[in-house]
């Protein structure tokens, strides 16, 4: 498999302490990868060390088959990059901005045109962009990192600011990139719910180290499915699946948690009847990567206890 980007051993530490602890991270050529996360672990230091805007400790870096940093300007000619809340000239319009971003890397004249139609922000071209909303900025910088049509595309926090009808548009937009212009998309967020619905690859991220990361399909598959079944007596309801050797836990009051991958909901609801426990709800919770991020974040927060 041929990799847009490639890390090795990628460290940072800020007073002794490490924003990123040792990750080997690998992004597809031509697919979209959530590089996700909580706020703080790590990712946006991972980011900046990619862009070559801040210098590892250790580890190495490799973005379109090319050595960083002493392929930075090179690369540079390739990526376009959103990073944190991005920043523009409050006096100029739109399009006036995107024109001084396109006279420095020599695109033809129509390019500001062409991203502005794309994020939706032709009508607003000719208009102050301190007068822009903050997910018509947001849109602003989205276009600007599509200017000369990059290689690779590395966003930060995409979706901020914007309603729910832009949301999507901006998430069909990024899908469509590998298929319609053969782009790689690395796309950094914490709302794990809304990249599920856009990434076909995924790395998840936690106290600076990767927990786990490959295909969506396959990160959710290791998850598994779960039964949630609301009883009468949950002590009695535990008791008794633990005796019967079923893994459970209970989750909320009267909710009991069964992960247990050899147990459909109809013998699991049968086994509970026939031993006169109550059952007032259960339903089949299929893996989410929310669900997946949790469990993977409370096994290594108790291997470091």
């Amino acid at each position: 498999m041929q990799y847009a980007i490639e890390t090795a051993g990628l460290r940072k530490a800020y007073g002794g302490v490490h924003a990123v602890d040792g990750i080997d991270l690998r992004v597809p050529a031509r697919s979209v990868t959530g590089f996700l996360r909580p706020n703080g672990a790590g990712k946006t230091t991972t980011i900046r060390m990619l862009l070559g805007l801040t210098r590892p400790d250790a580890g190495r870096i490799t973005m379109l088959g090319m050595a960083m940093p002493g392929a930075r300007r090179r690369v540079a000619r390739n990526v376009g990059a959103l990073v944190e809340t991005p920043c523009h000239y409050d006096n100029l319009t739109g399009r006036e901005n995107l024109e001084i971003s396109r006279r420095l890397l020599a695109l033809d004249a129509d390019e500001p045109d062409r991203v502005l139609a794309l994020m939706g922000l032709h009508g607003a071209a000719g208009k102050r962009v301190g007068d822009y909303s903050l997910g018509m900025r947001q849109r602003l910088g989205i276009a600007r990192a599509l200017l000369g049509a990059p290689k690779l595309l590395i966003l930060d926090e995409p979706t901020n600011g914007l309603d729910p009808d832009g949301i999507v548009e901006v998430r069909e937009l990024i899908r469509a990139l590998p298929r319609d212009a053969g782009t790689s998309v690395l796309l950094s967020s914490h709302l794990l719910a809304e990249v599920e619905q856009t990434v076909d690859h995924v790395a998840l991220i936690h106290g600076g180290r990767l927990l786990a990361q490959g295909p969506l399909a396959g990160v959710l598959s290791d998850g598994g499915p779960r039964i949630l079944v609301e009883v009468g007596d949950a002590l009695g309801a535990l008791r008794l699946l633990r005796s019967q050797g079923i893994c459970a836990a209970a989750r909320d009051g009267r909710l009991i948690e069964v992960p247990d991958p050899r147990l459909s909901p109809a013998d699991l609801n049968q086994l509970l009847v026939n031993h006169g426990v109550a059952v007032s709800r259960l339903t089949q919770e299929r893996p989410s990567l929310e669900r997946i991020y949790m469990d993977l974040t409370d096994t290594s927060l108790a291997r470091a206890a």
